[in-house]
C-alpha cells in the first residue's frame, strides 16, 4: 500500500491508497501535534511499501521523514515541482517558486474538470485557473481571520470571544454583537473575493466551473447564486487527490 502525505503549513494530511489507486483510509493531525504515535497508528493498520510526501514546509518535512524512518523501512519519495512537467505546461514559471500543493491541485482540476477555477482555503487562500494542461497562474492572500488578533490588540472596544467565533461561522446578516459582526464581515469578504475571482476568470477565460477545497472551507458561507454562470463543487482533500493522479498516472 502507498501512503500519500500532504504536509501543509498548519495540518498534515495522509491518505492510504491501494496499488490500484483507490483511497482506503485518511488521517489528519495539526503540525504542532505530529508525533511518532500518529505514524505508528497508520503503519500498524496498513502495510505501507511506499510513502510519497508533498510539502510546503521543508523543516516540518524533515521531522516527518525521520519519524517514518524510525518505524518503517518503506521507500520515501519526495514530490517535487518538476514531477508535474509532463502533466502541466509550466514553461512560464520558475519551478523553485511553485508550491507542490498548487501543482497537485492544478492536476486535480485538469483531470476532474478539464477547465476550472480552484480555490483552496488553507492557512493561506490561493486560487488558480486551469485550462487543459495550462496553469494560468495563482492568486494568493492571507486568511482574513489572521488579522483579527491584531484588530483585537489595537482596538479598545473589540474583544473577541474565540469560542463563539468558532461556533458561529455560518452568518451573513448584520451582527448584533462583536462576534457576529466580525463573522458577518469575514463571510462577506470571502463572498466578495470568490465573486471577483469567478467573474474575472469567466470574462477572460470563460472558465465556468469552480472547485473549493481546503481545511478551512467548511467555515465558509458562500451564496452560489452570486456566481450563477459558474458551477460550484466542494471537494475534500483535493490536493492529496492531485498527488494520487500524479503517482498512479490516471
Amino acid at each position: 500500500m502507498y501512503l500519500i502525505i500532504d504536509n501543509g503549513n498548519s495540518f498534515l494530511k495522509a491518505s492510504v491508497y491501494d496499488q490500484l489507486g483507490n483511497e482506503i483510509a485518511f488521517y489528519e493531525i495539526k503540525n504542532d501535534a505530529i508525533s511518532l504515535s500518529f505514524f505508528q497508528e497508520i503503519f500498524n493498520h496498513h502495510k505501507i511499501t511506499k510513502c510519497y510526501i508533498g510539502s510546503v514546509a521543508p523543516n516540518l518535512m524533515n521531522n516527518v521523514i525521520n519519524l517514518i524512518k524510525g518505524i518503517s523501512d518503506c521507500q520515501i519519495i519526495i514530490i517535487k515541482a518538476k514531477d508535474f512537467c509532463d502533466e502541466l505546461d509550466l514553461s512560464k514559471f520558475d519551478l523553485n517558486e511553485l508550491g507542490v500543493d498548487i501543482l497537485a491541485y492544478s492536476l486535480f482540476l485538469k483531470k476532474t474538470y478539464t477547465k476550472a477555477i480552484g480555490i483552496c482555503f488553507g492557512t493561506a487562500l490561493f486560487a488558480i485557473g486551469v485550462s487543459n494542461s495550462v496553469l494560468h497562474g495563482a492568486i494568493i492572500l492571507p486568511q482574513i481571520e489572521s488579522g483579527l488578533k491584531q484588530l483585537e490588540q489595537n482596538t479598545e472596544l473589540i474583544k473577541i470571544d474565540w469560542k463563539e467565533m468558532n461556533n458561529k461561522n455560518a452568518y451573513l446578516d448584520f451582527g448584533y454583537n462583536t462576534p457576529t459582526a466580525l463573522i458577518s464581515g469575514i463571510n462577506h469578504a470571502y463572498n466578495g473575493i470568490i465573486m471577483s475571482i469567478c467573474n474575472y476568470f469567466y470574462q477572460t477565460l470563460k472558465l465556468n466551473t469552480l472547485c473549493i477545497t481546503g481545511g478551512n472551507s467548511g467555515k465558509l458561507l458562500f451564496d452560489q447564486n452570486n456566481v450563477k454562470q459558474t458551477k460550484v463543487y466542494w471537494v475534500k482533500n483535493a490536493v492529496i487527490k492531485g498527488y494520487a493522479f500524479l503517482i498512479f498516472n490516471k
